[in-house]
C-alpha cells in the first residue's frame, strides 16, 4: 500500500513540474450567414472558439512505433499526450488540438478514424494524436 501511494506521489509530480498547456479547440458550429440559401443548403458561417487549456506530457512518436506502419504510411507527425482522465472526453470531442503552433486531430483515416486512447495508472491516459496535414 505504501508504495502505490509513493508511486502515485511521484508520477503526480513528474505530471505537476513537466506538463505543457495544450490548446482544445471544439467542434464549431455552423449558423445561417448574410449569404444563407436555404433551397441549396449554402452561405453557412463557421464560429471560431477559443482553445481551452489542458495539461498534458507530450512524447514524440516515431514512425515505427506507430501502429499503422504495417499498412506502409508514413506519418508527418505523431505525438502522444498523457492527460489525466477528466481530459480525456474533452480531447475525444476536440476538432483540432494545438502544440508549439502545430495542429494535431485525434483521428486518422488510415486506422479507420478511431480514436487512440489507453488507459494508464493513477488516472491518467495516453492519446495518440496525428498531425493534421490540412491545416499545417
Amino acid at each position: 500500500m505504501i508504495n502505490k501511494c509513493i508511486n502515485k506521489q511521484i508520477f503526480d509530480n513528474t505530471f505537476a513540474e513537466y506538463s505543457k498547456k495544450v490548446g482544445v479547440i471544439l467542434s464549431s458550429t455552423k449558423t445561417p450567414g448574410p449569404y444563407f440559401d436555404p433551397k441549396r443548403n449554402t452561405g453557412y458561417v463557421k464560429t471560431k472558439k477559443n482553445p481551452i487549456p489542458v495539461k498534458a506530457l507530450i512524447d514524440t512518436l516515431t514512425p515505427e512505433s506507430l501502429i499503422c506502419r504495417s499498412l506502409g504510411l508514413k506519418e508527418i507527425g505523431a505525438v502522444k499526450l498523457t492527460v489525466q482522465d477528466c481530459d480525456v472526453n474533452l480531447i475525444k470531442i476536440a476538432e483540432k488540438i494545438i502544440i508549439d503552433g502545430k495542429y494535431y486531430t485525434t483521428f486518422n483515416q488510415a486506422l479507420g478514424n478511431r480514436f487512440q486512447v489507453f488507459p494508464l495508472k493513477f488516472n491518467f491516459s495516453n492519446i495518440i494524436l496525428f498531425r493534421d496535414t490540412k491545416n499545417g
